[in-house]
């Protein structure tokens, strides 16, 4: 049986939940924005630009994971969370990998 008091909990709790997630993602997007946008006007350099680019998305993404983390430490979902950041782990070891087998080079 549900409480009416249990029902207006988990409605503040969604409430806060969303309020988080868009400040972060906002945030994050606001300063990928801002990253993109200093980096056209300081650097002439193609490769700079793109790695301002890649780097950019991570920051975003990383953002995302951390919502999530927290919400999940929140409802004591560790988990779920503990799948999220293998995963998110297992993309940047095979972004850095990336790398490896097709050399980057950057020449300033």
């Amino acid at each position: 049986m549900v409480h009416p008091g249990d029902r207006e909990c988990c409605e503040w709790r969604r409430h806060r939940y969303g309020k988080f997630l868009k400040l972060q993602l906002y945030s994050g997007i606001g300063f990928y924005l801002a990253n993109c946008l200093i980096a056209l006007l300081l650097y002439d350099n193609h490769e700079i630009r793109w790695l301002t680019v890649v780097m950019g998305i991570n920051i975003v993404f990383d953002n995302l994971i951390y919502v999530i983390k927290c919400l999940n430490i929140a409802r004591s979902a560790q988990s779920l969370t503990f799948k999220i950041i293998v995963v998110d782990s297992v993309l940047k070891f095979l972004g850095i990998l990336s790398f490896v087998v097709f050399p980057f080079p950057i020449m300033l």
